[in-house]
């Protein structure tokens, strides 16, 4: 039986909803992985792609990307956290849900919503951070 190896080094994070105006993710979110031990910002999504290199440049975060999806299909990002209104959660974490094994947001996903992901990727947990 083959192992794969652990990739050594940071967690890559991808922040969805990073703007260079201002808001929660900027907030909150940047300077609380600033200051975290194993932890890369290494890619934003923003509302376009004029936005999100705005964003770039004002963070010095390198991968700047105008649209979710695209941030979750980025081999470079390992872990996607979503900072927009409640309301847009679910779909913007969906994206990071069919790329990946597991993904987390910051409400809790309601049993229908959490059926409509599992429907499509069977084994990716989805879990709300109380």
């Amino acid at each position: 039986m083959t192992s794969v190896s652990p990739r050594q080094g940071p967690i890559r994070v991808g922040v969805v909803g990073l703007s260079a105006g201002g808001g929660w993710a900027a907030t909150a979110h940047v300077p609380a992985l600033a200051g975290l031990d194993g932890y890369e910002l290494r890619a934003l999504s923003a509302s376009s792609a004029e936005s999100a290199r705005a964003a770039g440049e004002k963070y010095a975060v390198p991968l700047a990307f105008g649209s979710a999806e695209e941030l979750a299909r980025s081999e470079e990002v390992d872990l996607v956290v979503v900072t927009v209104k409640v309301p847009h959660h679910l779909e913007l974490i969906r994206p990071a849900l069919e790329a990946r094994e597991a993904a987390r947001t910051g409400r809790k996903v309601t049993l229908a919503e959490q059926g409509s992901v599992a429907a499509r990727r069977p084994r990716a947990p989805v879990r709300g951070v109380r």
